[in-house]
């Protein structure tokens, strides 16, 4: 929700990283096209986490301090020439949290707004993010996840606090949102997931139980709609 970074910067991702996975998707935050897009996908229902929001700091142009964007992992490969040593770029990050909170706030009100053009309240669905500090080994035994020079549970309870307290907001704020919270399913990670054993990815269960809870809204609202046209 901020303008686009210079178009000199959008050019030196392409020249860059022009083949990159994630290219896509970091050219639309740099890019601030995500709306545009959106429309264009034409999509029945819009699914949003607040991983990015919650866990990932922002980078911010000095010269112009209304432009923001996120401070993906996609920096630290490849691509990292696009924001090292570049001296008209400032961090902000979660240290402040009224700081940030504030900024937050102000963000996701103006991106519900554009988003409620586009889709129904009760056609966006949020699904709950929360990091693991455990994993399943290669052997299927439960092991702790030793990552951030083995602050692994603090880099995810400070994550998860924010997660937390961004989506009661918008589930207080915005009451028709439906909630897919993952959480109840307490499950791990896998070292055998392509990411490795990080606080960020879960083993396979997890993702088949989020198909199985995207798939009950998805059956409700079908037989509402079924029910409301058989009874016009």
């Amino acid at each position: 929700m901020s303008p686009p970074v210079p178009e000199q910067m959008l050019n030196d991702l392409d020249r860059i990283a022009p083949n990159a996975k994630h290219n896509l998707w970091v050219r639309t935050d740099l890019g601030k096209d995500y709306f545009q897009r959106l429309i264009e996908a034409n999509a029945d229902y819009f699914i949003l986490d607040l991983y990015a929001d919650s866990h990932l700091s922002l980078f911010r142009m000095k010269a112009d301090p209304r432009v923001l964007f996120t401070a993906s992992y996609f920096y630290k490969g490849r691509a990292s020439s696009l924001v090292t040593n570049r001296k008209d770029l400032e961090i902000v990050s979660h240290d402040d949290h009224d700081q940030f909170m504030g900024m937050w706030y102000e963000a996701i009100n103006r991106f519900m707004s554009r988003l409620l053009e586009i889709f129904d309240e009760s056609h966006i669905i949020l699904q709950s993010v929360r990091r693991t500090t455990r994993y399943l080994n290669r052997k299927n035994s439960l092991e702790e996840i030793s990552l951030f020079h083995g602050r692994s549970s603090g880099e995810a309870g400070s994550g998860d606090f924010y997660a937390e307290s961004m989506e009661n907001y918008l589930l207080r704020h915005y009451p028709k949102i439906r909630f897919i919270d993952m959480a109840k399913y307490e499950l791990v990670g896998d070292a055998r997931h392509p990411d490795k054993a990080t606080t960020n990815h879960y083993q396979g269960a997890w993702y088949k139980a989020y198909v199985g809870e995207l798939a009950k809204i998805l059956l409700q609202d079908a037989l509402e709609e079924a029910a409301q046209s058989a009874g016009e």
